[in-house]
């Protein structure tokens, strides 16, 4: 009897939940091809790049087009060494759950390079300490506008390579436009302002992320010639939702 409602409690609170999460937002129902299954994308968000999320797994439309990229291009990905910086929490259990050679890092100021966290390890994609050639893909999702080295983190991602392996990104760029850089290190470490401060997320939050670069249409020949890579784009819509307009770009930079 005390398991029987149980459950029905858990399901209660389930559906209670998700009417508070998308009580007063547009909300469209289908099947997710992120967590592969029927769910409630919420539109959340004003940036095709971040809304609709999907209800179950979290998941944003920039993270279902590179993930069905992932299956196009690399469909035995699940058996190769992949190194994801910075993973939001749904790619995270996405990836951790799928592939065993998965490798999770995340930058923290204080801990040295391969520092043990509570999620994976701590890596500065500007100097890693994974040796040459370690990976089949590495994997980054927005996270190349917030790097004050850029370049040197193109170089490294693909030092890190094997031969015949890809880089593959998501990275927010202005069509019609030429690099710009918001902000540079100084010799001592710190940042020097180029143009007042803009964050991802809540400024008077200190995991925001600083926005340090706009990239435009130099960005395949910036992070080519960095890392001596061949980069092209794909540009595809929500695999999720077949009715999206907005096409998304997915960058694969290919080593060898």
């Amino acid at each position: 009897m005390g398991f029987g409602f149980n459950i029905v409690g858990r399901i209660r609170t389930a559906y209670e939940t998700a009417h508070q999460l998308t009580r007063g937002v547009e909300i469209e129902r289908g099947g997710c091809t992120y967590c592969n299954r029927k769910t409630v994308f919420v539109h959340g968000s004003p940036f095709p790049r971040e809304s609709p999320y999907c209800l179950r797994c979290r998941s944003v439309p920039r993270s279902r087009a590179l993930f069905a990229v992932l299956e196009i291009q690399f469909p035995a990905w699940r058996n190769l060494r992949i190194h994801e910086s910075s993973p939001s929490q749904s790619a995270l259990r996405k990836f951790s759950a799928e592939a065993p050679g998965y490798v999770p890092t995340f930058f923290v100021s204080g801990i040295p390079a391969g520092g043990r966290l509570a999620q994976g390890t701590c890596e500065n994609l500007e100097q890693q300490s994974f040796a040459d050639e370690s990976f089949d893909i590495v994997i980054t999702q927005d996270v190349f506008e917030h790097i004050l080295r850029p370049e040197k983190a193109f170089a490294e991602v693909a030092r890190t390579l094997k031969v015949g392996g890809a880089h593959i990104f998501t990275v927010p760029r202005t069509a019609g436009a030429l690099l710009r850089k918001r902000a540079i290190p100084n010799p001592d470490g710190s940042v020097r302002h180029l143009l007042p401060p803009e964050f991802h997320g809540d400024p008077a939050d200190p995991a925001s992320p600083l926005v340090v670069t706009e990239w435009g249409d130099d960005l395949l020949d910036t992070c080519s010639f960095s890392g001596g890579t061949s980069t092209e784009v794909v540009r595809l819509c929500d695999p999720s939702l077949p009715g999206s307009e907005e096409a998304l770009e997915i960058f694969i930079s290919r080593k060898g």
